[in-house]
């Protein structure tokens, strides 16, 4: 979820082409932070991440030879583009190692899933996409005491949106988020589309969705 259209950052690039027996492969994002420094804005990840990636064959029940190309960017007071090839034989059973199921539970774990978080709800929505100050207004619920209260918004494939702005805090712990459609593509383009959000804290995360009427 890391965007270069945002102040600072790079989007990973996955690229599985060179792979045989490969039918797909989807990448599981967790649940981001946002970070704000004298580079400006930035949403990423911080020291390690771990991608689970959920890969189907194209014939079942013989080996899968993953290849990938990823691209990134590792950012400190600057952010440096990097890339690296990588390869691996998955075997029939599927699994490669189990010397990694504990780290890999541990980020499956951070995954936003559709399923309900309590305290954490989407109370409500507004979409302004004409005028002068076109905008999306989001209402989030969290459990008062909240530590690292967040909500990031996805549009649809190739449409650029400007990162929520935190615009007002209520005492029953609803938290206001804004976005300015006057940066970026046309706003009117959203009607009828669906927008991911997804709602974070600390120690919990869940998304749904928006369709604009």
């Amino acid at each position: 979820m890391c965007s270069s259209d945002l102040d600072s950052g790079l989007p990973p690039r996955f690229d599985w082409s060179g792979s045989q027996n490969l039918k797909s492969a989807r990448i599981l994002w967790p649940a981001p932070t946002r970070y704000i420094d004298s580079a400006g804005l930035s949403i990423g990840y911080k020291d390690e991440v771990v991608f689970p990636v959920l890969i189907e064959p194209v014939q079942a029940g013989q080996p899968i030879d993953l290849r990938l190309r990823l691209e990134f960017a590792v950012c400190a007071d600057i952010c440096i583009p990097a890339e690296a090839d990588l390869r691996l034989r998955v075997g029939r059973s599927g699994i490669f190692s189990r010397s990694y199921a504990s780290l890999l539970s541990r980020y499956l774990d951070r995954v936003p899933g559709r399923k309900a978080v309590a305290g954490l709800s989407v109370s409500g929505t507004k979409a302004e996409l004409s005028g002068k100050a076109p905008y999306l207004a989001i209402d989030a619920r969290f459990p008062q005491g909240t530590i690292g209260a967040d909500l990031f918004v996805e549009g649809p494939r190739g449409f650029y949106l400007a990162p929520t702005q935190t615009v007002d805090k209520r005492s029953d712990g609803t938290v206001r988020f804004k976005v300015d459609l006057t940066k970026g593509d046309d706003p009117k383009e959203l009607k009828g589309k669906t927008l991911t959000l997804t709602l974070v804290t600390k120690t919990a995360q869940t998304e749904t969705t928006w369709r604009i009427k």
